[in-house]
């Protein structure tokens, strides 16, 4: 039986933060003009552009509330697209210019440039986030959320006004936002990965959310560490054991998050 302790937090989500450095490698890094290789290094360099940067907070909003899997290379295509896009506006916000970039990668959806673009899904929830951000007072989207968690406020609620984000592309996104800032919020959403873990370690008897939740407190409380930390150990733990290869198979097996 597993044991969930300190030293399994650590072990875990080390885990999970090294199975994104290939995405660092091949992508954020060089976005955010970094020369780290891997998710733990470029950790501090992420952090200070989301807040000093309108431009790339909305990039990372779009991106992790698009990228699904590595798997699905057109999720990460168009994720990757949609990031590099965000960044390529003025550096002082310019609601002319948003809407320009609106217009111009609804042109190249209908030109057939860019095919993996999903103009009643990706464009749509731009669109929303856009809508959002102009009539924001505030618009460093990663600032608006922070102030949010900061008060003490539903973020899920406030993250699903926008289209086509619900809650689990919720939690994905801000899994990361939690991981970057330390926030010590509430898991959102409950993976099966989770509950398994849980089960497997005695803590619940049941797959439910809110018994999952409610054991995840107990261990953040019990060990002094953050919620988030502890459900992502755990999502860890149980995505390494359903994913780790047969013994008689070689070779690398592709990464999912």
């Amino acid at each position: 039986m597993k044991t969930v302790d300190t030293d399994f937090i650590e072990k875990f989500v080390s885990s999970w933060e090294s199975r994104h450095d290939e995405w660092v490698r091949e992508f954020l890094a060089n976005a955010i003009g970094s020369t780290h290789g891997t998710m733990r290094a470029v950790r501090p360099e992420l952090r200070a552009k989301l807040e000093s940067d309108w431009r790339f907070s909305l990039a990372f909003l779009l991106d992790r509330t698009t990228y699904q899997s590595r798997r699905d290379t057109l999720n990460y295509k168009t994720a990757t697209y949609l990031f590099q896009r965000a960044c390529s506006l003025p550096p002082t916000f310019s609601e002319s210019m948003l809407h320009r970039l609106i217009v111009d990668i609804r042109q190249e959806k209908h030109s057939g440039k860019v095919t993996h673009i999903r103009e009643n899904t990706d464009i749509r929830r731009l669109e929303s986030i856009a809508e959002f951000l102009i009539n924001s007072p505030e618009k460093n989207i990663t600032k608006v959320i922070l102030a949010r968690v900061h008060a003490g406020n539903d973020v899920v609620s406030f993250l699903k006004q926008f289209y086509c984000i619900g809650d689990k592309t919720a939690s994905f996104y801000m899994k990361f936002i939690s991981w970057l800032f330390d926030l010590n919020v509430l898991p959102i959403v409950v993976d099966t990965h989770v509950m398994r873990s849980l089960i497997e370690i005695g803590e619940i008897v049941r797959a439910s959310p809110s018994d999952a939740k409610n054991a995840i407190l107990r261990i953040s409380r019990d060990l002094n560490i953050s919620p988030i930390r502890v459900e992502t150990a755990l999502y860890e733990s149980s995505w390494q054991e359903k994913n780790r290869p047969p013994h008689s198979v070689r070779g690398s097996l592709e990464l999912i998050v």
